[in-house]
């Protein structure tokens, strides 16, 4: 696909990953609806990318709320005529307290949100973008997950590690759409990236602990949304996971073909 000309939706892209995407998509050709809960932070970003000479509109939205992501995505269609592009951006991770209780001490209503956000939002971002996406002959989605979602290992954080974990199930499973609608669905796992919800986290931390999990150099946010174009430009990849970790160029999973 060519971003030039196309239109584009990324969720949470009111800061870090999803703002770096909005802005590079722009200066690569397409328009953008620029999706956040904190509509100021949506409009910041849209701030940003009209300076910089590209077409952005804020869409405020609460992608956990089916309502509200069907607002968007017909917002989107209806401000820029179309809609070919959707990146899965908005996730957040369980807040624990000021003694830092985790699962399964905290509180189901600390955790829930994590759920809502992290997977309700992806299924239902995906489905209302594959509903629109069908009606123009195609399009591509890609959800943004994490490296927290790969493995069996022990995780600080195991209610973001499961949700993660199904944002890339959920992914590699709707490969045959390329084939069926011409919909390419696949997913980026970025491994401890440089932006405001890691900075949280560390917050959180002693220097011990955050020695002890995080890389010597984090990923800048940019970098993810440069893997974002590199999905977005080839056609022939459906149902693919892209690992983020460590030295580029990062690989990218083959789709399973196992069905059971």
């Amino acid at each position: 696909m060519e971003i030039k000309g196309a239109v584009a939706l990324i969720t949470g892209a009111g800061s870090g990953i999803g703002r770096a995407t909005a802005q590079r998509l722009s200066r690569d050709g397409a328009s953008v609806a620029v999706n956040d809960i904190d509509e100021q932070s949506a409009r910041e970003t849209v701030r940003l990318i009209e300076r910089g000479g590209g077409r952005a509109t804020p869409i405020p939205a609460d992608v956990a709320n089916d309502g509200d992501v069907r607002r968007m995505i017909f917002g989107a269609r209806e401000r820029f005529g179309r809609l070919d592009i959707v990146v899965n951006n908005a996730g957040v991770v369980e807040a624990g307290d000021t003694q830092r209780v985790v699962f399964p001490e905290l509180a189901p209503e600390r955790w829930m949100r994590t759920l809502d956000i992290n997977v309700r939002g992806v299924l239902l971002g995906t489905q209302h973008a594959v509903d629109a996406m069908r009606e123009q002959g195609g399009g591509v989605i890609i959800n943004i997950s994490s490296m927290a979602g790969i493995g069996t290992g022990s995780h600080p954080a195991p209610v973001y590690a499961a949700s993660k974990a199904a944002v890339v199930r959920f992914s590699a499973a709707l490969a045959p759409l390329a084939r069926r609608m011409n919909i390419r669905v696949n997913c980026i796992c970025p491994d401890w990236v440089d932006t405001p919800m890691v900075h949280r986290t560390r917050s959180e931390m002693s220097p011990e602990e955050w020695q002890a999990m995080a890389p010597a150099v984090m990923t800048q946010p940019e970098e993810i949304a440069e893997a974002v174009v590199r999905i977005i430009n080839d056609d022939s990849l459906a149902g693919r996971v892209m690992l983020c970790v460590g030295p580029k160029p990062w690989p990218l999973a083959e789709p399973s073909k196992r069905t059971s």
